[in-house]
């Protein structure tokens, strides 16, 4: 019984390691894909917290706020 368990225990953790790791490749795919989309838009797009923090912003609402980002975030 204890070898059972230890081989499941290896298979089961081979098994999350895998899937952990599909799951990372995708995030890093999709983060990929809004952060071109993000900085590609000719519009403003500032992205806050529920507090209007700003967290994020692309060039173009820089330009619009006419105050860097970086700025405003450490504010």
């Amino acid at each position: 019984m204890l070898i059972l368990s230890i081989v499941f225990a290896i298979v089961a953790t081979r098994w999350i390691n895998e899937t952990i790791k599909h799951i990372e490749i995708s995030l890093k795919k999709s983060e990929q894909k809004y952060k071109l989309l993000f900085e590609s838009l000719p519009i403003g797009i500032s992205v806050t917290d529920s507090e209007g923090n700003l967290i994020e912003g692309n060039t173009a609402s820089e330009a619009i706020l006419t105050v860097p980002n970086q700025e405003l975030i450490e504010r």
